[in-house]
C-alpha cells in the first residue's frame, strides 16, 4: 500500500552560497527533506518567505545602540509520497538533488 504524508517545515534563508536561485533552494530543502523522511516523490504545496529583522541591543563604552539585523527564513509545505505521482507539480526528490546540483557545480 502506497504511503503519503504532508509535512509543513521551516529552514533560515532563501538561498546559500551554492544556490543563489530562491526557487532552486526551496526545491532542494524540499527533496532534502522528503528523502529524510523517507519518501521518494513530493509535491511543493506552498512556499512562504518571511523577512522580519531582529533588534540587537549593544552596549558599549558610550551607552547603548541598536541595531537591525535582518532574519530570513522559509517555510514550505509539502505532500510526500513512495511511488510516482502522475499529478502535476510532482517531483522526484533524488532527480530534483542531481539536478540541481549538476546545475549549480559548472
Amino acid at each position: 500500500m502506497a504511503k503519503d504524508k504532508a509535512y509543513k517545515f521551516n529552514f533560515s534563508g532563501y538561498v546559500s552560497e551554492e544556490i543563489t536561485d530562491q526557487d532552486d533552494y526551496a526545491l532542494m530543502k524540499a527533496a532534502e527533506y522528503s528523502l529524510k523522511k523517507g519518501y521518494s516523490y513530493f509535491v511543493l504545496n506552498n512556499t512562504r518567505r518571511f523577512d522580519k529583522s531582529q533588534e540587537q541591543a549593544r552596549t558599549g563604552r558610550i551607552g547603548r545602540r541598536q541595531s537591525k539585523k535582518p532574519r530570513l527564513r522559509t517555510e514550505l509545505e509539502i505532500h510526500c509520497y513512495d511511488t510516482e505521482q502522475n499529478s502535476e507539480g510532482a517531483y522526484s526528490a533524488n532527480s530534483v538533488m542531481q539536478d540541481i546540483s549538476q546545475k549549480y557545480s559548472d
